[in-house]
Parts: C-alpha cells; structure tokens; sequence
C-alpha cells in the first residue's frame, strides 16, 4: 500500500526543497520511497526494483 501523505511530502521536498524544475520520486516494490533530482544513471541501474517512477 501506497502512503499517499508521504508520497506527496516527498513530492514537494523534490520540487522545492532541492529547488529543481524536475523532480523524479521512484517507488520501490519493497514499499520505499526515493526522491531524485539529478540521477537519470543511477534511475537505469535501479529501475529492475522499481514499482512506479512519477515525474513531478
């Protein structure tokens, strides 16, 4: 199960925290939540265990 209140805290600690125009928050199968701003390579390593990616 998602936990949509921290998936939306993460979302605006992504946009405004780090102060970027895109955002990536991955979701991982093991229920984790991760925000990237600038790790499109490191995206592609861990995509295998990656549920969702949302662009925000």
């Amino acid at each position: 199960m998602i936990d949509i209140v921290r998936l939306h805290d993460l979302i605006l600690e992504c946009k405004y925290k780090y102060n970027t125009k895109i955002g990536i928050v991955l979701l991982f199968k093991s229920s984790t939540m991760y925000c990237y701003t600038q790790a499109v390579g490191k995206i592609r390593t861990l995509y295998s265990n990656v549920y969702a990616l949302l662009i925000v």
